[in-house]
């Protein structure tokens, strides 16, 4: 790659070209007073670029500018530095424009003598302690203010004729340097960065523990065809390429450089190649999600006995530390590290098991190298130092590799067809390589073999890519061959145009394509995530394609389904990018005939999940209270129907559980003395001492609660201070968590549908009779509504047919069901431990109240004229209140007489006066133990 060199100079014009050019003049001839205030101008100029540096501004281009130079900024803001201007003299007429040409570097296009290469010069002699390799050589100014380039065969820097001055922009590994130099010879340099400063940056492979390899070499060994020598001496390397994501994502991780620094902040010396972009991410030279590969290098050292006493202090656990290595990037005066959490153990290398992929469809005259697949059993196959390719051996590989015109570059490392000849058919080629410890493993019994197949030259493949999809994650739920709900759920894009992409094509690859089609012929890719290759392999799981493309070849379109599905061993990410390409082969070469590439993105889901009223379940106005209205199961327990709290956008009635739902998660918050609570209670059919996570997939609902299996404990349930709070988590298909402001807790109260009753209460005051100061009370001098807006009854009642209706029947026609959920069996008005009081004088008066019996203080009597049947009191009490369960009487229709309704008779003691009315309250109580006050107020007549 060319360097650029920029130089706004005295009395010159700076040419830039599209390879990348310096232009200087050189002579100059100035006043010295104005070339001393432009100097101060351009200096200014410089610390502005350095304010902008310091900001995180990076530079995206660099031009001449008239007699400046001008800088474009990520943020499209610019610079612009002037320079020293003055009449152009007999040397400041043309200007020279450097380049490299051929590897050597180059004035006006002419090449000179002077030896060059490239970004990094000579590599040096790989093996002495701390010289892995010679550091790039950019061009730099002498002290005479003459350019000076790197002269590779003297090893040193050589002054050149070319004068530099003015303000200098060069071109260097990571961004550029602005020099300003004056008159005295002093320079000012400031380093302006071409991406993003690197803030952060985390090691995706580096969880196990490394090993920095070892081998050593005992003599000089010459391998391959070149000739090549692995010197003499003990060799290190890392165990592996590490894969590393930087942020911000901008930012040029091949300008840094990179060191694995032990906890002492010392320099293991396990050296790395310039950074790549993670090839399975992109194959441009940036990574558009961030994540690069450090290729592993090698270290020679000569004097093996001191290497081994060096490496042993290097790798040892310092301090006992388990981790003791961090990741160190450097670039300029910026360094950044990862934390000490790498590990790497020292292993002198092993057996090592190469294994190689097939090269498919490759093209005439295009150089191919090996790809390595797999290395097994061995993890010390980073220890292959180098290789070199030969031709398997057999006589009829030989004939078609001459056929085919096969060629394998002077090095061995790479190869090419040179002919046609060889289309749909294949080469065998064998992959030798040597060791860092001298191992050769070479010729076609004991060095791997791989295949390279020579494509079809009928056509070239084409590409598109389609608008970005960025979206919430809005899957919708599949049903079953009966129309049943399944655990899958599936997005489907709108349908994309292809009319660009097919009318590039021939008619032949036109038919190509939907043969293709047809036939299913196409390979998908997926890459992206932003956490490494995770999505590179994992396609199918449980016969769940995470994706389908869905071609039209009618209309030219495309659409895509993408599939959710919590049992996926993986599933697309929130708010991370991924490129899904799509490629369509020829059936029968495999020849790619077109490829489709789909960026997107998907974001949260809407909600479809909300809080309802159910037959037993209420919320609040605010829906952040559950009461819930169970039924007993013995007297510990009560049945919840958890289930009518909840419905989805899929669901008919709140009754059929919404196949979303199923992922409403419920958890206790363990809040103050929850914990006891929640003793004991029963959720989805499981035994739990406390509530932990549960969901609601598996909860039983029906018409008779006690196939319900939801339980809970049925203690306190009609005090306030014992509702606790619910963690109430929601994840979209099983997979993606809802936000608090999605699906908020609630507190959940087990409640009773008496505590809770909306009115209990008598409709009057009555009066009483003036002699035996009696009143008798039926349902119909009541108002009893339940929590639920169903009224219930204290009494037994009559039927239309003159039977006796029971109370227990007409309860449970309204919901009110006795023995589970409403009054205790056998509960009655006189036994619900009723209190009565007047007041006097302002005081509270209280007056006993006592039981009374049917025969004794109420008898049934019939009136045999009147044809009426009716409950006479018995003697009234001096000081209590009696109150007497009144029973229900059928009708005796042969006799004429009508059916009596159940009630209850109170009265009013003796000493009572008609001026002060009597309360009495009953305490209703439910199977829970939970009461209700029932207050009738009597007075006693004139």
């Amino acid at each position: 790659m060319n360097k650029k060199f920029l130089s706004a100079v005295l009395f010159g014009a700076l040419m830039v070209s599209s390879t990348g050019t310096f232009v200087s003049c050189k002579d100059y001839d100035e006043d010295i007073d104005r070339i001393d205030k432009e100097l101060v101008d351009i200096k200014s100029a410089l610390s502005a670029l350095q304010a902008k540096v310091d900001a995180g501004k990076y530079v995206t281009n660099v031009v001449k500018n008239g007699d400046g130079i001008t800088v474009t900024w990520s943020d499209n803001s610019t610079s612009t530095i002037e320079t020293i201007k003055g009449d152009k003299g007999e040397d400041g007429k043309n200007g020279t424009v450097v380049t490299i040409i051929d590897g050597y570097w180059a004035f006006d296009g002419v090449k000179s003598e002077y030896p060059a290469k490239g970004d990094k010069g000579d590599k040096g002699d790989q093996g002495e302690p701390g010289d892995a390799a010679a550091a790039g050589h950019d061009a730099k100014i002498s002290e005479n203010g003459y350019w000076m380039v790197w002269d590779a065969e003297k090893a040193a820097y050589v002054e050149t004729e070319y004068i530099a001055g003015g303000a200098v922009a060069a071109q260097v590994k990571g961004g550029w340097n602005i020099t300003v130099k004056d008159e005295n010879g002093d320079e000012q340099t400031i380093f302006i960065p071409s991406s993003a400063t690197m803030g952060y940056m985390d090691v995706l492979n580096g969880a196990n523990p490394m090993r920095a390899l070892y081998g050593i070499n005992e003599k000089d060994v010459e391998y391959g065809p070149a000739k090549k020598t692995l010197k003499k001496g003990l060799y290190t390397t890392l165990d592996r390429d590490l894969q590393v994501v930087v942020n911000p994502q901008g930012t040029d991780a091949s300008a840094y450089s990179f060191s694995l620094m032990n906890s002492a902040n010392v320099d293991t010396e396990l050296p790395f190649k310039e950074a790549v972009p993670f090839k399975d991410v992109l194959t441009r030279a940036t990574s558009e999600n961030a994540v690069w590969v450090l290729p592993h290098d090698f270290v020679r050292y000569e004097n093996i006995d001191d290497a081994r006493t060096k490496n042993y202090l290097l790798f040892k656990a310092n301090d006992g530390a388990k981790h003791a290595l961090s990741l160190t990037a450097t670039l300029n005066e910026t360094t950044i590290k990862t934390p000490y959490d790498l590990s790497a153990q020292l292993k002198k290398i092993g057996e090592v098991y190469v294994g190689l992929k097939s090269l498919e469809n490759c093209a005439v005259n295009v150089d191919y190298t090996p790809i390595v697949s797999y290395i097994s059993p061995s993890v010390d196959a980073a220890a292959v130092y180098d290789y070199w390719i030969t031709l398997e051996q057999s006589a009829k590989n030989l004939k078609n590799a001459q056929l085919y015109g096969v060629e394998i570059d002077k090095e061995g490392h790479s190869f090419k067809f040179t002919r046609e000849t060889g289309v749909n058919n294949s080469i065998e080629f064998v992959y030798n390589y040597i060791l860092m410890d001298g191992t050769i493993v070479q010729g076609d019994k004991d060095a791997p073999h791989f295949l390279a197949y020579q494509r079809e030259e009928m056509a070239n493949a084409h590409e598109i890519t389609l608008e970005r999809l960025y979206t919430p994650m809005d899957a919708t739920v599949i049903l079953d061959a009966n129309k049943n709900y399944t655990n899958n759920y599936v997005l489907t894009t709108k349908a994309y145009d292809l009319t660009t992409l097919l009318s590039d094509m021939s008619d032949v690859e036109k038919a190509v394509w939907k043969s293709a089609i047809a036939s299913h012929s196409y390979k998908m890719d997926l890459i992206g995530g932003e956490d490494g290759a995770e999505w590179n392999t994992w396609w199918e799981n449980n016969n769940t394609l995470a994706c389908t493309p869905v071609f039209d070849v009618k209309k030219n379109t495309v659409t895509f389904s993408f599939y959710v599905n919590a049992d996926l061993y993986y599933n697309y990410k929130l708010n991370k990018a991924y490129q899904l390409t799509v490629t369509v082969n020829d059936e029968d070469t495999k020849t790619p005939v077109a490829s489709i590439i789909l960026p997107f993105e998907f974001t949260q889901p809407t909600l479809d999940i909300t809080r309802v009223n159910g037959e037993k379940a209420i919320w609040n106005d605010k829906k952040n209270v559950l009461s819930i209205y169970g039924d007993l199961v013995n007297e510990n327990y009560m049945y919840v129907p958890f289930y009518e709290a909840f419905t989805t956008a899929y669901a008919t009635q709140y009754s059929k559980f919404g196949p979303s739902a199923r992922y409403y998660t419920l958890s206790n918050a363990y809040e103050d003395d929850a914990i006891l609570r929640m003793y004991n209670a029963k959720f989805l059919g499981r035994n739990y001492e406390l509530l932990e996570n549960v969901s609601l997939t598996d909860i039983v609902y029906s018409s008779k609660a006690a196939e319900w299996n939801t339980w809970a404990y049925a203690g306190y349930v009609n005090d306030e201070d014992y509702a606790f709070n619910i963690i109430a988590d929601y994840k979209f298909y099983g997979v993606y968590p809802a936000t608090k402001e999605q699906v908020s807790d609630f507190t959940l109260r087990f409640a009773s549908l008496l505590g809770d009753a909306k009115k209990v209460e008598a409709k009057k005051e009555f009066t009483s009779n003036n002699v035996t100061r009696e009143v008798v009370l039926t349902d119909a001098d009541f108002t009893l509504v339940d929590a639920l807006d169903d009224t219930f009854y204290l009494f037994d009642g009559v039927k239309a047919d003159g039977n006796v209706d029971k109370r227990s029947d007409m309860n449970l026609r309204q919901g009110f069901e006795e023995g589970t959920e409403g009054f205790a069996t056998n509960f009655t008005l006189a036994n619900a431990n009723a209190s009565a009081y007047y007041y006097k004088n302002g005081n509270k008066v209280a007056i006993p109240v006592s039981v009374g019996a049917v025969d004794t203080n109420a008898t049934f009597e019939t009136n045999t004229n009147t044809k009426t049947r009716a409950w006479v009191p018995g003697a009234t009490s001096a000081t209590n209140v009696i109150v007497t369960d009144l029973n229900a009487n059928e009708a005796i229709k042969a006799q004429g007489y009508a059916a009596v309704p159940g009630g209850i008779m109170i009265q009013l003691p003796s000493s009572i006066g008609t001026t002060e009315p009597v309360t009495i309250e009953f305490k209703l109580k439910d199977v829970f133990g939970v009461t209700k006050t029932l207050k009738v107020v009597v007075k006693a007549a004139k």
